[in-house]
């Protein structure tokens, strides 16, 4: 069975890769529909390194890679502004500063550089210190980066650094040209070690979880700190970047997953001409139509998608969709499942009129509904449940004249960590 198949859905992704930082959501979807997608806002010329030993490469292409540090103010929740009732009643809590480390690489020689969201996403001061091997640690110049734009859904984060000269800078390569079993290499700074690097493979080149993107798995040790950080490939360009693993123990067991850099791409591009991205949204609730769900509705098992619930006075609602219909079509095109369904209506900008084929009462229907507007969430998702054989291992047994009933190893709370 397939680990995908193992979780259940929906998929928690607690994006906490970079150390001390807040959990986010990621779920995501490619952004269509759009003239200027394929229009390059960002270049480099770093050449084609196919060939080259890793340790070649490296010297190449780690001053493209960056250290992030960001600091975030937090407020006190309510119910903690207060001290203790019996003690200093006046006297208030204040905000905290939460300082969190990532990483990151550089896409253009201007100085646009590319991370996570939950890194440098919500981040009131964020900090980059770029590469230079004569320094202790390779730590070079440290330099305050703005954000251009930054999307919640995909995880991705465009920053910009203001600097004398050009700096060294990485392409986005194809992700959908990778196979199993590639060797890549990633680059960060776990647990705050300044540009580390680790070597593995792709273990599945679209891994498809829960969500509106696919990702990128590997084996390469990804830990806390590696949010942000390049994945290469052979030739020496980003063809993902890393952001999840999964993980009973808060490391790496070689389970990491990278957002794709054909993803990135698209995103990335309008990030940086519009400063934003809006996805359709139907609000409606959905489901597969399983074997259970075609026996009770006397209708063909794997077709279409279910409608289990329409929000109240939403898009769905005002154009007509109602609970139990089966959405066949979205403007011409099949639908077979939820994630098909959530990417297709994703791919369209609010306001934007589509048509669907609905099956209500066994008869055929075309509705037409104007999109809402889909509402990022950066609060994390009930995490699934693990199967057994990612439980920690149990404690070893205490001597037997102080032996004593062993507990069960609790669950972790988030297994699915963003790094």
């Amino acid at each position: 069975m397939s680990l995908s198949k193992k979780i259940a859905a929906p998929l928690a992704v607690s994006f906490g890769l970079m150390a001390g930082s807040a959990s986010v959501q990621a779920d995501a979807a490619t952004v269509a529909n759009d003239n200027n997608a394929n229009t390059m806002s960002f270049s480099c010329d770093m050449p084609d390194l196919s060939g080259m030993a890793w340790p070649d490469k490296l010297e190449r292409l780690m001053p493209a890679n960056v250290f992030i540090e960001t600091s975030t103010t937090v407020k006190p929740k309510d119910g903690e502004a207060g001290a203790s009732k019996r003690k200093e009643k006046t006297k208030k809590k204040k905000p905290e500063i939460q300082r969190s480390t990532g990483s990151g690489f550089i896409v253009d020689p201007r100085g646009y550089i590319f991370t996570n969201h939950h890194v440098a996403g919500m981040a009131d001061k964020i900090e980059i210190t770029l590469f230079d091997d004569s320094k202790r640690n390779d730590l070079g110049e440290k330099v305050t980066a703005t954000r251009v734009g930054t999307d919640a859904e995909l995880d991705l984060a465009v920053l910009k650094v203001d600097v004398d000269e050009d700096l060294t800078c990485v392409n986005l390569g194809n992700s959908t040209s990778i196979r199993r079993g590639e060797v890549v290499g990633a680059v960060g700074n776990p647990f705050g070690q300044s540009f580390s690097f680790s070597q593995g493979v792709i273990s599945f080149p679209d891994r498809s979880l829960s969500g509106l993107f696919d990702f990128v798995q590997t084996d390469a040790a990804i830990n806390r700190g590696n949010s942000g950080g390049a994945l290469y490939n052979e030739a020496g360009e980003v063809i993902a970047m890393n952001t999840a693993i999964f993980s009973p123990t808060g490391g790496s067991v070689g389970i990491g997953f990278s957002t794709r850099s054909n993803d990135i791409r698209k995103v990335a591009n309008q990030l940086m001409q519009h400063g934003e991205i809006r996805r359709g949204a139907l609000g409606v609730g959905i489901g597969d139509v399983t074997k259970e769900v075609a026996e009770r509705m006397k209708v063909r098992e794997g077709v279409g998608v279910l409608v289990s619930g329409v929000k109240p006075k939403g898009p769905a609602a005002l154009g007509g969709v109602k609970k139990d219909d089966i959405i066949l079509e979205v403007n011409g095109q099949a639908v077979s499942a939820t994630w098909e369904l959530q990417r297709k209506i994703a791919s369209y900008k609010p306001k934007e009129k589509i048509k669907l084929k609905v099956l209500r009462d066994h008869k055929v229907e075309l509705l037409h509904v104007v999109l809402g507007e889909r509402k990022a969430t950066l609060k994390a998702m009930a995490a699934p449940k693990i199967p057994d054989e990612f439980m920690p291992e149990s404690p070893a047994p205490m001597p037997k004249q102080q032996k004593q009933p062993q507990k069960k190893p609790s669950k972790p709370s988030f297994p699915w960590l963003p790094w």
